[in-house]
């Protein structure tokens, strides 16, 4: 059996007939592994042909802290690992080929590889899983590059590798490309040896970068070169690029974009591409240098739920900084869900130009009576009767009709925004508990995010979700639930019953303190029944918020369901409940006295 090997020169002059038999894929970021955890064994979705492997003898044993061996943006990457390690294929099949080519782009990375008899790399193939045949490289200008053509009339199955041993901090290697075909085979690196740079430099201007584009093959005609930029918001790059006849490479420059947009870093993709080549891809990483301004704005309270019509839904704004304050930049975001799914944008409201005039920004119906909003919104723009969570964030990126949680299981998979201000969740049901330390979607509502974007829960208000919700006090305070509406009372009743007074204050200072807890055990003292009406008097109370409500059987299939009331506190100490609007029942029905506790 004769194999026949050649140079590089042997190589490129061979005839195409385009072939692909194993085509390296490292687009799955972390394949390998980092020191001595043993991430996935297999390159798992190769292009062309067999899967590759990553073995060692021995875990490496120098710092932790920077050995890897793994795959990361489109290349095989290692750093300080320290002790010999092997990169090899699975058996190709080759039986069907009478001669291919294997070739390969890569190069060192660090400042001193090589400077030790310790370190080492050699590629190498074996036949029919014979010995293998290794070809050392001991490079100084850092090209780990390799090319060779081999006759494989006789042969059923190949293996590509290589054997590395390559310490010390820093110091490794970039494997960007491996192939067998049996076609001429030309391939570009792009070479980004410093790939961050700042907005802006020290002296105020543009920060620049130079890359370098490599070819492999023949040399004598020049080879003019595609460059795509993945963001020009962030890069300028030229458009094209030639490289000179007879030479290997060409430069150019990456200049960073200033904007003055606070969007945090941002990883650009630089792609290089000709006719007949292989195309390969870097990443610049642009540091923003817009500065973060904490601005105290905060949700303070909101209506989503009035009689009727709901002419009066808002939500307001409160900063402690008061007037001047921009909100540049942010936006009001309400999450709820769609016919299908929970985790919807359901309003993104963009901010930007809006300065508070006061302490308070109104955000508001149009037709809306309490008070005039500084930014007017539909009528009903604010959805009733489910779970939803308002945010309010910076640098916002979606849209409406966004689904950020597509596996509809509670946690949002994407969160379109660079900051979270602040937030509410307003609840009609809470989510359950599966007992294994995962979460149950609501029976009659979808998800509350509260727990997941770690943001405080209101509710729910009896059985239903809070028409009304605002902080005591402003900006800091517990979030209390209002009243729904708005009652006349009775002054000719006996007792007399005063009337209900809405707690909303949009645009000016909310109700000051909490409800006062339980000072004593209630004691229930008499309860009549007059038709539809009923008194239940109880002695013992606080001044906080204390419910009436009812069930058929004391709550065991029948819930407890909250019923309006009218609270008289007397002279004597006791309090006098009067339920409005009861429903005629001809079985027995249970009442209870609930609360204390700021409902």
């Amino acid at each position: 059996m004769i194999f026949r090997v050649c140079s590089f020169i042997c190589f490129w002059a061979s005839i195409a007939s385009g072939i692909d038999y194993y085509v390296a894929d490292f687009s799955i970021d972390g394949q390998g592994s980092t020191h001595d955890t043993v991430g996935d064994g297999f390159e798992m979705s190769p292009v062309i042909g067999a899967n590759w492997r990553i073995r060692w003898d021995s875990n490496p044993s120098s710092d932790q802290s920077t050995n890897r061996l793994v795959t990361e943006g489109g290349r095989f990457v290692s750093s300080d690992w320290g002790g010999r390690a092997f990169f090899e294929t699975d058996s190709i099949d080759v039986s069907a080929a009478r001669s291919v080519s294997i070739a390969a782009v890569g190069e060192t990375v660090g400042d001193e590889v090589f400077n030790s008899s310790l370190e080492s790399f050699a590629w190498f193939y074996s036949f029919d899983g014979g010995p293998p045949v290794y070809q050392p490289a001991r490079t100084t200008d850092g090209s780990l590059d390799f090319g060779v053509i081999l006759d494989v009339a006789e042969v059923s199955s190949l293996v590509v590798g290589f054997d590395f041993r390559i310490n010390g901090d820093g110091d490794g290697f970039e494997i960007r490309s491996v192939r067998v075909s049996d076609e001429e085979f030309q391939s570009l690196a792009l070479i980004i040896p410093d790939q961050v740079m700042k907005e802006t430099g020290d002296d105020g201007g543009l920060t620049l970068l130079e890359a370098e584009v490599r070819r492999t093959g023949d040399l004598e005609n020049s080879l003019d070169l595609v460059l795509v930029n993945g963001d020009s918001t962030e890069i300028s790059i030229p458009e094209g690029l030639t490289i000179p006849a007879g030479e290997a490479s060409a430069r150019f420059q990456v200049s960073a974009v200033d904007d003055d947009v606070l969007d945090g870093d941002q990883v650009v993709s630089i792609t290089v591409s000709a006719v007949g080549f292989t195309s390969d891809l870097g990443l610049v990483t642009v540091v923003d240098d817009e500065v973060l301004v904490i601005r105290d704005v905060v949700i303070n309270e909101v209506r989503v739920d009035d009689l009727d019509a709901d002419d009066e839904e808002y939500v307001e704004l409160y900063s402690a900084s008061g007037a001047g304050v921009r909100l540049d930049d942010l936006w009001l975001v309400v999450i709820g869900d769609s016919a299908e799914n929970s985790g919807v944008v359901e309003r993104a409201y963009d901010l930007s130009g809006e300065v508070l005039r006061s302490n308070f920004f109104l955000i508001g119906s149009s037709t809306m009576t309490l008070a005039v909003p500084d930014m007017e919104r539909p009528q009903n723009f604010l959805e009733n009767g489910d779970n939803i969570s308002i945010l309010l964030v910076e640098g916002f990126s979606g849209v409406e009709g966004d689904d950020l949680d597509v596996g509809d299981d509670g946690v949002l998979e994407t969160r379109p925004w660079v900051r979270l201000l602040s937030g509410v969740s307003l609840v009609k049901e809470v989510n359950g508990d599966d007992g294994a330390g995962g979460m149950i979607r609501p029976g009659g509502t979808e998800w509350d995010y509260s727990v997941d974007l770690g943001i405080p829960a209101v509710g729910p208000d009896g059985s239903f979700v809070p028409g009304h919700i605002y902080r005591s006090s402003d900006g800091s305070g517990e979030w209390e639930i209002g009243p729904f509406a708005a009652l006349p009372g009775d002054p000719s009743a006996n007792p007399p019953i005063p009337p209900v007074e809405l707690a909303d204050t949009p645009g000016v200072e909310n109700q000051v303190g909490p409800p006062l807890p339980v000072l004593t055990d209630p004691v229930i003292e008499v309860i009549e029944m007059n038709g539809r009406e009923l008194f239940l008097t109880a002695r013992g109370l606080s001044d906080a918020d204390w419910i009436i409500e009812r069930s058929l059987d004391l709550g065991q299939s029948d819930s407890w369901d909250r019923v309006e009331s009218v609270r008289t506190d007397h002279e004597d100490g006791t309090s006098t409940f009067r339920v409005l609007a009861g429903e005629q029942v001809e079985s027995k029905m249970f009442y209870r006295l609930r609360g204390g506790f700021g409902l």
